[in-house]
C-alpha cells in the first residue's frame, strides 16, 4: 500500500434469508464505496450481488468507475462449488493497486471463476477450477487447472496442483506442497 488508507464495513441481517453489507474506503488520491447483498437460495446455498464504485486522481487525471459482481455458492458436507462473475469499467479502481500506467492498462475488465470440490476416496480430496480474465489492454488469461489434496499423518496434508492455460500461452505447471499446522491459523508449506 501507497499511503494511510481508511476503511469502514457495517454488515447486518436483513431478514433470516438475506444479509446487506455496506462498505467504504478512502485513501488520499482514491475513494470507494460498495453495496452487496448476500441471499440463501432454499437451502441448496448463495446468491450474491454486489455494485462498487471508485473515485481517483491517481495519475493527476480525475477518474470515475464502478463494478458489479454476481455469484452463487454452495458447500456441503459432500462438496461444493462456485460461480463468480465479475465486470468494470476502465476508470474502477481497485483498493491497493499499483499506481502506474502499465497497472492501469492491466485492469481487470471482466472476470469469470468456476470452481467445484469434494471428498473423493477414503481421505483423498480433490477440486476442479476454470478462470477466464480480460484485462482492459487486451491481455486475456484463461486457466484450468485440478488438484488432489491427501492428510499426511494425523495433521499434514500434501497437495498437488495441474494447471493448463487455455489461452495463447498454453502452458502447462504443476505444482506440490506439504502443509503442517502450527498453531490456529499458523501454517508452514
Amino acid at each position: 500500500y501507497r499511503t494511510a488508507f481508511a476503511t469502514a464495513t457495517w454488515r447486518t441481517g436483513l431478514s433470516q434469508e438475506l444479509t446487506g453489507e455496506v462498505r467504504a474506503e478512502a485513501e488520499r488520491d482514491r475513494r470507494a464505496f460498495g453495496v452487496e447483498l448476500a441471499g440463501l437460495v432454499g437451502a441448496w446455498g448463495v446468491a450474491r450481488a454486489a455494485l462498487a464504485g471508485s473515485h481517483d486522481t491517481l495519475l493527476g487525471a480525475e477518474e470515475h468507475g464502478h463494478m458489479v459482481q454476481l455469484g452463487i455458492e454452495r458447500s456441503s458436507r459432500g462438496g461444493g462449488g462456485a460461480l463468480h462473475y465479475e465486470r468494470a469499467s476502465a476508470g474502477f479502481a481497485p483498493f491497493g493497486e499499483p499506481v502506474t500506467e502499465a497497472a492501469l492498462a492491466r485492469r481487470a475488465r471482466s472476470r469469470l471463476i468456476a470452481s467445484i470440490g469434494a471428498p473423493l476416496w477414503q481421505r483423498l480430496s480433490g477440486g476442479a477450477s476454470y478462470v477466464r480474465q480480460a484485462s482492459w489492454d487486451g491481455e486475456s488469461v484463461e486457466l484450468a487447472s485440478v488438484s488432489l489434496s491427501v492428510p499426511v499423518g494425523r495433521r499434514a496434508s500434501m497437495n498437488v496442483a495441474f494447471n493448463k492455460r487455455l489461452d495463447d500461452d498454453r502452458a502447462w505447471r504443476a505444482a506440490m506442497s506439504l502443509s503442517l499446522p502450527l498453531a490456529d491459523g499458523l501454517y508452514a508449506s
